[in-house]
């Protein structure tokens, strides 16, 4: 299944793609390319977005011609993947589990503390 890790702009100027680069998206994560690519598009500030198949994450940047296979270099401290695709919706089921998911994120402290109560039941 293919996950979208995060939604975001690069930060400052993007030049394009050259292997071993990196790039640091406006949510704070670092991302290095580690596909053997020269491409050069001049841009400010392009959305970005990262997604991951199995264990390899991609890079997207808008007015580029395809998606380049990077590696996280820093991430932030959540970052919550999100199914790409069909929903199937299981509604108590799926209540059941992201309850579950942000229990586990309030006790590692991983959330704001001052997190609204009718989030954690």
């Amino acid at each position: 299944m293919n996950y979208s890790v995060c939604k975001s702009y690069v930060r400052g100027r993007f030049d394009g793609f050259v292997d071993g680069w990196e790039y640091c998206l406006a949510d704070g994560s670092v991302w290095r390319i580690i596909e053997p690519i020269y491409l050069i598009r001049k841009k400010t500030t392009p959305s970005a977005s990262v997604y991951r198949i199995d264990d390899q994450y991609y890079l997207r940047v808008r007015g580029m011609p395809h998606a380049v296979e990077v590696e996280p270099v820093c991430l932030p401290r959540c970052t919550l993947e999100k199914p790409i695709g069909p929903r199937e919706y299981d509604g108590p089921r799926q209540r059941s589990a992201m309850r579950s998911v942000i229990e586990a994120i309030v006790e590692t402290r991983c959330l704001c503390d001052d997190l609204p109560s009718e989030y954690v039941q």
